[in-house]
């Protein structure tokens, strides 16, 4: 499994990061305050655990992480929100 992540962090430059792993565990630290009666809560802080934690990532502030198999198709994804 391939787990790629888009930093849009304002306060970095924009860049990719690129982990092969076996599993993968997503834990959402803090979802987003504001909710409309057509939309739900959305994470915006999550820790990402790879393979029983030898990865330990946060992620927030507009990032994206993909989770994708061996061929490169996305499975699953997360997005943080846009900053």
């Amino acid at each position: 499994m391939l787990v790629r992540i888009f930093w849009a962090r304002k306060s970095s430059p924009v860049s990719w990061h690129t982990y092969q792993c076996n599993d993968y565990f997503v834990e959402v630290t803090k979802y987003s305050e504001t909710v409309t009666a057509n939309s739900k809560a959305s994470p915006t802080n999550a820790r990402i655990m790879l393979d029983g934690g030898k990865h330990d990532i946060l992620v927030s502030d507009g990032d994206v992480v993909y989770f994708m198999n061996d061929n490169g198709k996305t499975v699953d994804f997360l997005d943080t929100g846009s900053v």
